[in-house]
Order: structure tokens, then C-alpha cells, then sequence
């Protein structure tokens, strides 16, 4: 049988932060995975509760226009939504 390991990952720099981030990301994030990705950050205290909400709304908004306004499928909403929330995570990170 396998095993799981965890490990606390530490980054001193906020370019290697901010790299893991965009990993985690991914080219695509569904709106679930994203609320999960904020909640852990906001539980790390990577973020705090304003910006995840603010994030959500953002993230929520594309998702909603992308759907009803351009009609755009659901893989690239999820595309546009990875690269969104990577947008918005660079700037927390780099403010």
C-alpha cells in the first residue's frame, strides 16, 4: 500500500509564493475549485477575508458573463477564470 505524504512548503521570496500559487492554478479552475483554493489561502493567512470575497466576486462575475453575455464555453470560462485569479494573485502579492 502507498502512502501519503504532507509537507509544510515555506517560501522566503514572494516570486516562489506566488509561482506555487499559479501551479496550483493551473490553465483552468472551476468556480468550486477556486472557493476551495481561496478558503485555504485565507486559512494560511496568505489572504485575508476581504480580499477572498473580492476575488469571488470577480472570479463570479467573469464566470457570468462569459455564460450569458459572450456565450463562451465552459472550458474557456475556466481558462479565463485561471488566468483571472492568477492576475489577481500576482497583484496581492506584488502590492
Amino acid at each position: 500500500h502507498g502512502y501519503i505524504r504532507i509537507l509544510r512548503i515555506c517560501y522566503d521570496m514572494p516570486q516562489d509564493r506566488i509561482n506555487h500559487i499559479e501551479e496550483l492554478i493551473g490553465d483552468t479552475i472551476t468556480d468550486q475549485e477556486a472557493r476551495r483554493l481561496l478558503a485555504s489561502l485565507q486559512e494560511r493567512e496568505m489572504i485575508d477575508s476581504r480580499e477572498r470575497i473580492l476575488i469571488e466576486v470577480a472570479l463570479r462575475h467573469a464566470e457570468e458573463l462569459g455564460s450569458s453575455e459572450f456565450d463562451v464555453s465552459p472550458y474557456r470560462r475556466s481558462a479565463i477564470s485561471a488566468e483571472l485569479l492568477k492576475r489577481l494573485m500576482r497583484s496581492l502579492a506584488l502590492a
